[in-house]
């Protein structure tokens, strides 16, 4: 992981997970809009309607659209995992 990068590893109920690489600076709407554009193709299966479907679940909370990387303390140069739910 690049040092002046965040790498958040996205985890499906289902066990699916892929990384995305983002900026600290990068809101929490950012990484649903980067996660639903770069859907992964073996996700076919679960694919939500739009970005909003999707939620971000880090140690127990649901992370707000407006919070940044940064604000959320996901740390840089690492990888973090985030769990990912979809509700249509």
């Amino acid at each position: 992981v690049p040092e002046d990068q965040v790498c958040v590893r996205l985890l499906l109920v289902s066990g699916l997970k892929t990384d995305l690489l983002l900026a600290p600076k990068d809101s929490i709407q950012d990484l649903k809009n980067s996660i639903f554009n770069n859907w992964p193709s073996d996700w076919s299966g679960e694919r939500p309607e739009t970005p909003a479907n999707l939620r971000v679940l880090l140690r127990g909370k649901f992370l707000e659209p407006t919070l940044t990387l940064a604000d959320a303390k996901i740390p840089v140069g690492q990888t973090t995992t985030c769990h990912l739910l979809i509700k249509n």
